[in-house]
């Protein structure tokens, strides 16, 4: 299985989507890095958790992702890192310079 736990930071405002009558959740995240450096990815939530985060979280927030990563091919055929999130949780990070 391909199950990993991911902090992340939202990077743009959650998305409300309506998909054969199930709602879903989209956002943008970014990974961290000690190098400056950043990885970006899409985060899409199903079900009810869908409905908690488009709530509760908003641009700028650190969350801990439970989730299944997925590779995918864009329109111009460049890799995309997805996220499906089985679970979210709120994170705070302390970065000290």
């Amino acid at each position: 299985m391909n199950i990993c736990f991911i902090t992340a930071r939202i990077i743009d405002l959650p998305q409300r989507l309506l998909n054969n009558n199930t709602y879903s959740t989209l956002f943008k995240i970014s990974f961290p890095h000690k190098r400056k450096l950043l990885c970006y990815a899409t985060a899409v939530v199903y079900g009810k958790i869908s409905q908690d985060a488009f709530d509760l979280y908003f641009k700028g927030d650190y969350v801990i992702i439970e989730g299944k990563l997925l590779i995918s091919k864009n329109i111009n055929n460049n890799k995309e890192l997805a996220i499906n999130i089985i679970n979210i949780h709120p994170a705070h990070i302390i970065i000290q310079r």
